[in-house]
């Protein structure tokens, strides 16, 4: 899979602003105490709020996203192909260190 399109800020905000049009959004009105109602709803209807909607879209974009970096994948594969591929034995040594004592201490 190749990823053709860059994730931009951008890019979210015009898929969540496309997926508004799908929902009803009714104005709310103030009681005199200032709480914020909705007359128009039926006891039965469902309001999901506009930060519901964000979370939900940005959640839809997330999953879409492949698991593996595959560009990643090939370029190391031909870094190892190539004989390019330098690993510091340091590093591996750290990170399989940190990664034990996490899994000890969860």
């Amino acid at each position: 899979m190749k990823i053709t399109a860059m994730i931009t800020e951008t890019n979210i905000l015009n898929s969540i602003e496309a997926g508004k049009s799908s929902v009803i959004r009714e104005p709310l009105s103030r009681t005199k105490d200032g709480k914020e109602i909705n007359k128009s709803l039926a006891s039965n209807d469902v309001h999901i709020s506009d930060r519901a909607l964000i979370f939900s879209k940005i959640r839809d974009v997330i999953n879409r996203l492949p698991e593996v970096r595959e560009d990643k994948i090939k370029s190391i594969g031909n870094d190892l192909l190539t004989g390019e591929y330098k690993v510091s034995s340091e590093h591996v040594a750290f990170k399989l260190l940190s990664e034990h004592i996490l899994d000890t201490l969860s």
